[in-house]
């Protein structure tokens, strides 16, 4: 299965991964629950989201290396400082902000197991690989980041 490493690109997965929660939504409406100020609560998870994605465009730009998941082993350098020291994969970690806004959105309480898939598809095809070619290119530097600051969250 390594043929799936860095290969989906991560916001199409996250668009793939929406759609299912709107289809389980709308597939299994007795299990919708709504929650009071249901567009204030999925507002703000996702504009949570947005900052956190925003941020880290930012760091990514001001360090000068490269963002492109598909191409982990063209970094410059480690980025340790902004939203990278609360979290190593923060763009990631928007996206799961997003698809938790819009599982609150559609009502929809199954669109905790999509959630988790996209987690694992992530962790397993994107953020492993990408660990071993920072790994490969920065060494210990890259294994003392990793040793202080968690994957997600």
């Amino acid at each position: 299965m390594s043929f799936l490493e860095t290969r989906v690109p991560p916001p199409l997965l996250a668009i793939l991964s929406g759609y299912s929660i709107t289809v389980l939504a709308d597939r299994f409406p007795e299990y919708a629950y709504d929650i009071p100020y249901r567009p204030y609560v999925a507002g703000g998870i996702a504009a949570v989201g947005l900052v956190i994605n925003l941020k880290a465009i930012f760091d990514f730009r001001k360090h000068k290396t490269t963002m492109t998941p598909f191409s982990p082993n063209k970094s410059s350098t480690v980025v340790r400082d902004g939203v990278f020291a609360l979290t190593r994969n923060p763009m990631y970690l928007s996206l799961c902000f997003g698809l938790t806004a819009w599982s609150v959105w559609k009502k929809a309480p199954l669109g905790a197991g999509v959630i988790a898939v996209f987690i694992a598809y992530m962790t397993r095809f994107q953020i492993i690989p990408e660990e071993r070619a920072l790994q490969a290119n920065f060494g210990d530097d890259y294994a003392s980041y990793k040793k202080s600051v968690r994957r997600w969250i």
